[in-house]
């Protein structure tokens, strides 16, 4: 047997391993089973632009609140959130001075020098309620806020 003829019985034995696996990927009724395999789950899922976004709203379609760190104060202090979700929170410390956004009971501690931004993704308890935040460096002088959980 030549070389050609050798790669040409591997190649087909392949191509019949191959077709041999794919008819054991169906479920017995000739329909081929779901798997993550599928193109269309592996496309990318396209979010809206910053102009198609609604009020509130995340790429995702999370809940998203921006909050400014300015000398002394969070812009706004209180936010309302729905419980059990993941809630997006847009940082921009616009002060002179470093900042802290810290959220003790979600475990978040984020440090902004001036002119920093950051984004931070919580998952939000499932109980109604009120959760504090504060900042490290500014909490004695009221620079402290409320997110109240809505169910």
């Amino acid at each position: 047997m030549t070389f050609h003829q050798r790669n040409k019985r591997i190649v087909s034995l392949a191509a019949v391993a191959v077709l041999g696996l794919g008819a054991t990927a169906c479920d017995g009724g000739g329909e081929p089973e779901v798997g993550p395999t599928q193109t269309e789950e592996l496309l990318p899922t396209e979010h809206p632009t910053d102009e198609e976004l609604g009020e509130g709203e995340d790429r995702t379609g999370r809940p998203r609140h921006e909050i400014e760190l300015v000398d002394n104060e969070y812009r706004p202090d209180e936010v309302s959130v729905p419980a059990g979700e993941v809630v997006t929170f847009l940082l921009e410390n616009t002060g002179d001075n470093g900042h802290t956004f810290t959220v003790e009971e979600l475990d978040i501690d984020v440090e902004l020098q001036f002119d920093q931004s950051s984004r931070v993704d919580v998952i939000v308890p499932s109980t109604a309620g009120e959760i504090d935040f504060v900042c490290r460096f500014h909490g004695e002088q009221g620079m402290r806020g409320t997110i109240f959980v809505e169910a």
